[in-house]
């Protein structure tokens, strides 16, 4: 069985945390409550990306199909001025209540079935020549392609027989049709770049960081069974791969998005009055980007101590030793409600998800301050605890040197120049004591009088630092 990673000697350890798992084992004891289990966050990294792809779609029946192929050709070429002409005006007419009936279908998306099949026919129709014709005329299918880009393919709604709106269970059929589709779009055209990593990032937000390694629950509803448990991981795991497998796969064909992707995910970061699982996920999925993106490895380590160091100057200390949260200013408020309305934009096929954020805007002014300050230290330990593990389990791919001079950058220019930063530092003595053990200073490190190991070479230069400082 895999263990956690220690920390560095000399260092205490950053939290309390669950002992980590195989990959073929789950990470929720289901012999533990609800509340026990989403109070340990834990952080597996992944050691490839192997199991991050996207499969290939599997074709309707012809039968079926072909109907469907010539549906959507006709439909996407009555849009066309150059074949507009060529058309017999009632096929033109008929052709353009069905683009009107594609546009109506990716709307409401209440049809799984034939949602499935445009999303294929949009790709394959005319061998191809349907896409062409999207791509080359953009403008004309600004709605379609809109469309398309704000749709989420693991969440749509399904008509009962009953006449009422109920959710439709996991299919990974109709994700593999959209997602080959976007990344056709993006190959085809780079111009659909941008909108492209927007889709996927804000929906790999929604998606447990389930790899091959880290297989916790955070984001997901609970359940009680082992079996439903594991259902409910693998589905998670399903989506969490085919997105950053479609990512990937863009950010290979398009280099030019590895310059965008970090803007992106800076944009969308959780504000720091947003839920625990929330932040913590959102974290993880920055550290899994990084697996097939490591130009932004200093970027990423930089957001997340500016991240961290936001909530730590939350956090008051008086000098009596009482603890408090600072009160938030208008300016706070009024961030946060943007944030919230942004959220409630990504999860508007997500009913149940708003309810309960609601419930908790509800219940927010009714918590005690104890409350208050413990929610918030317990987020600093959590969002520290992911960058330390981090930053350990990246020794191999960087020196502790080269992550040094990648968090030093964020010291000078965000923690030093902020008051009341009392935590986040920690991020500097932590390399530090990673450095002290590292098997690559072992033949620098010299004893003392007493035989004790003098300091690293990157804690004499931080002392030195801190000294010029004073």
């Amino acid at each position: 069985m895999a263990t956690q990673s220690q920390p560095p000697r000399g260092m205490p350890e950053p939290v309390a945390v669950s002992e980590a798992i195989d990959p073929g084992e789950s990470c929720v004891d289901i012999s533990q409550s609800h509340e026990e289990t989403s109070e340990e966050i834990s952080w597996i990294p992944c050691k490839n990306m192997n199991w991050a792809l996207v499969p290939r779609p599997i074709l309707p029946p012809k039968e079926e199909y072909d109907p469907v192929e010539k549906f959507v050709f006709d439909a996407i070429r009555s849009r066309s001025v150059k074949d507009r002409n060529e058309l017999d005006p009632e096929h033109h007419k008929s052709s353009v209540l069905g683009y009107k009936a594609i546009l109506d279908l990716l709307r409401k998306r209440d049809d799984a079935s034939m949602l499935r099949k445009v999303l294929l026919a949009l790709r394959t129709s005319g061998d191809g020549t349907t896409m062409g014709m999207i791509i080359s005329d953009s403008k004309r299918h600004s709605n379609l392609l809109h469309l398309l880009f704000r749709m989420d393919p693991f969440s749509f709604d399904q008509k009962a027989t009953d006449g009422k709106t109920e959710r439709n269970p996991f299919d990974s059929t109709l994700a593999d049709a959209y997602l080959n589709l976007v990344v056709a779009l993006v190959s085809a055209n780079s111009v659909f770049l941008t909108p492209a990593i927007n889709m996927l990032w804000r929906c790999i937000q929604n998606t447990d960081a389930i790899t091959t390694e880290d297989r916790q629950l955070i984001l997901s509803k609970r359940v009680e069974t082992k079996e439903e448990t594991e259902v409910m991981i693998d589905q998670q795991f399903q989506k969490n791969s085919r997105l950053h497998g479609a990512l990937s796969k863009i950010l290979h064909l398009v280099p030019k998005g590895h310059s965008e992707i970090f803007s992106v995910i800076a944009s969308d970061f959780p504000f720091k009055l947003a839920a625990l699982p929330r932040q913590a996920c959102y974290v993880k999925h920055c550290f899994i980007v990084l697996n097939y993106v490591p130009t932004i490895r200093k970027k990423i380590l930089e957001l997340c101590v500016d991240k961290c160091l936001e909530i730590d100057v939350e956090i008051r200390i008086a000098q009596d030793g009482n603890v408090q949260i600072e009160e938030a200013t208008n300016d706070d408020e009024a961030t946060a409600e943007v944030h919230s309305r942004m959220d409630e934009e990504i999860q508007e096929t997500k009913p149940v998800m708003k309810e309960i954020e609601e419930k908790k805007d509800q219940f927010k002014n009714e918590r005690s301050t104890a409350d208050q300050v413990d929610e918030m230290a317990e987020k600093l330990d959590t969002l520290m605890y992911l960058v330390f593990n981090h930053l350990t389990t990246s020794i191999g791919i960087k020196t502790p040197r080269e992550l040094y001079k990648m968090i030093i950058t964020a010291f000078d220019s965000v923690i030093l120049t902020t008051h009341r930063s009392k935590f986040v530092q920690f991020v500097i003595l932590y390399l530090c004591g990673i450095d002290y053990d590292s098997k690559d200073h072992e033949e620098t490190k010299d004893t003392d009088e007493d035989g004790q190991r003098d300091q690293s070479m990157l804690s004499r230069e931080f002392s030195a630092k801190l000294i010029d400082l004073v």
